[in-house]
């Protein structure tokens, strides 16, 4: 079972930074059903053992885990081999007495059947209708970053890079190869979206001797300070020259070829079964929940409609000067460097949450040729033995640019969100070490959205300010994966999303609105809907908690009980909240 993404992208916003001290590791007080551990510690073992990439990504040390001699390569691009290995896993689970398990246990029970049946249920799909290429999140963007992250620790890891870019010519033919036989059956992208991914390419390729894989090996071997430094930089120059960069080259080349030959310039709506693979990709990825899209799309817009009638509320009580200040957009909060941001933001939280990790965090600017407007910002997820290290890039444009919308975004990436939870779990839960490779997008998304609201209450002087803010935040989202369903899943076409949204704007700027979310969402589809729907679940289980504690209710102990669970489904966060209420509102005896 692969560990699909390295990284958590962020669309939209950005971060930065760094920090201090290795974080203490806090061992789980209830004692742990030894045979579960044997068998899930086996599985996190399986898991980084089955690519070069999650093992180097994931684990700093793997010898002390008992894992060696993993075949460097990139490994291949489809998973059906992995269909056995979840049924067996399930199979296990299934059949396991939890009657022993303590509660972290349970909890990680819970989230690997969840997962499991999320994959095997991808598997099973009939149909598949996702791009290997894209312009944001596919292979083309992916590589590139997975290359320009790689740290260098040893010799062998220097080697092992070089290794991974000269299979890089393998890895992309086979990628090509793959999107050929789509083409063949006719399942080609619009040409608006070839011309995107077009432009990833050839910005990446723009420079050669100093292309930025080059920089980014050469400052990480220096810090080696290798006997045969010059060798070791010069193979891997030849390999990104030769190697790489042609193979980019052709990615541009196949996909120049493919303009005019779209028979869908539209929705997966259009695709045979592609309402199908919709719900797959829906149900099993991004919502993290069983509720079905008819249930999300009624919810979503009824969501939009109570947020704008919230948003003329808050307008009309607002003052003259809030108003003007809001409106200007100018920089009012006071900060632009992102070291000072976050530290600022990390003095505000005691109130809010539990004991704050110390861990280095750094942050880097991306460079021009391995950005794109769409991507501002990515958290790079820690290694499992090393969580004292953490790193962020930025795009430096949205940086410079917005440094408020900055400063919000260190919310979403650092504290209190993805780096902050990711660190906050695996420093207090060491044994559940499966569920580093266990994902749910919904949950970290939905926590790290949940958190940039923290961000505007902290920074912002103004109560009515911060709270427009936060409802502005939920619009926008909530308004793109709503217009999400209605492309993919409901077929509307650009007119279509138009006309939808003149409920909100004017007609021309609706109009041109609607082109924009139209090809981004054709282009990836679902993008933002993990982020939207998680940000709505969270928040609800936020209020719904709130609501039934009324005066009883503490907000440090509901995060507390968020970080605890971790990365979970949300039927299964669902179920940890409800018991919360029900242990707190239960007569006294």
């Amino acid at each position: 079972m692969k560990k699909i993404l390295q990284i958590l992208l962020v669309t939209l916003m950005i971060l930065s930074l760094f920090g201090c001290k290795k974080p203490e590791v806090i061992v789980p007080e209830d004692p742990l059903d030894e045979d579960f551990q044997q068998i899930i510690d086996e599985w996190f073992i399986e898991d980084m053992s089955e690519d070069y990439l999650s093992l180097h990504f994931g684990l700093v040390n793997p010898k002390d885990f008992g894992i060696e001699n993993v075949e460097v390569t990139l490994g291949e691009i489809e998973i059906e081999d992995d269909y056995d290995g979840y049924l067996r896993r399930l199979e296990v689970l299934n059949n396991y007495d939890i009657s022993n398990l303590n509660r972290t246990q349970l909890i990680t029970y819970k989230a690997l059947i969840a997962y499991y049946n999320k994959m095997q249920t991808y598997l099973d799909s009939e149909y598949d209708y996702g791009f290997v290429f894209t312009p944001n999140r596919g292979v083309n963007n992916n590589l590139i970053t997975n290359f320009t992250e790689f740290e260098l620790r040893s010799e062998q890891d220097a080697r092992d890079l070089i290794t991974l870019v000269l299979d890089s010519e393998r890895y992309i033919d086979l990628c090509i190869d793959y999107t050929r036989e789509q083409a063949e059956e006719g399942i080609v992208q619009k040409d608006a979206v070839i011309d995107k991914i077009i432009d990833s390419c050839e910005r990446f390729i723009s420079r050669i001797e100093d292309n930025e894989v080059i920089k980014a090996y050469n400052a990480s071997i220096e810090k080696l300070e290798l006997a045969n430094e010059e060798e070791l930089k010069q193979q891997l120059s030849d390999a990104v020259i030769n190697v790489l960069i042609p193979s980019y080259q052709k990615i541009i080349d196949f996909y120049q070829g493919l303009y005019g030959k779209c028979t869908n310039p539209d929705g997966l709506f259009y695709y045979e079964g592609g309402t199908d693979y919709y719900e797959v990709i829906f149900l099993g990825g991004v919502s993290s929940t069983d509720r079905s899209v008819d249930k999300w799309g009624a919810t979503l817009r009824s969501a939009i409609k109570s947020v704008v009638k919230k948003i003329t509320a808050v307008s009309n009580k607002m003052s003259y000067d809030d108003y003007n200040k809001w409106a200007s957009g100018a920089n009012h909060y006071g900060y632009k460097d992102p070291y000072e941001m976050i530290e600022y933001v990390k003095s505000q939280m005691s109130d809010d949450f539990p004991a704050i990790p110390e861990v280095e965090y750094s942050v880097n600017y991306l460079d021009p040729t391995v950005t794109s407007d769409n991507i501002a910002a990515y958290y790079l997820i820690a290694a499992f033995d090393n969580l004292s290290k953490n790193v962020i890039k930025v795009n430096e444009t949205y940086s410079k640019n917005s440094p408020d919308d900055m400063a919000i975004t260190l919310a979403h990436e650092a504290y209190p969100g993805h780096l902050y939870q990711h660190t906050y779990y695996f420093t207090h839960h060491p044994s559940q070490k499966v569920r580093y490779n266990v994902g749910f997008i919904g949950y970290s998304e939905g926590w790290a959205m949940y958190s940039e609201e923290y961000g505007y209450r902290y920074y912002e002087k103004s109560k009515n300010i911060a709270e427009l803010e936060i409802l502005y935040l939920r619009f926008n989202y909530y308004l793109q994966a709503y217009c999400d369903m209605l492309i993919n899943y409901y077929g509307h076409q650009v007119d279509d999303v138009a006309n939808y949204l003149t409920e909100y704007f004017g007609e021309s700027y609706a109009h041109s609105l609607a082109e924009n979310i139209y090809d981004t969402l054709i282009g990836d589809p679902s993008m933002f809907t993990p982020y939207a729907l998680g940000y709505y679940q969270m928040t609800s289980l936020y209020d719904k908690t709130q609501k039934a504690l009324d005066k009883d209710f503490n907000v440090k102990e509901f995060n507390t009980l968020i970080l605890d669970t971790g990365d979970v489904d949300f039927d299964t966060l669902t179920w940890i909240v409800d018991e919360y209420i029900a242990s707190k509102t239960a007569p006294k005896e």
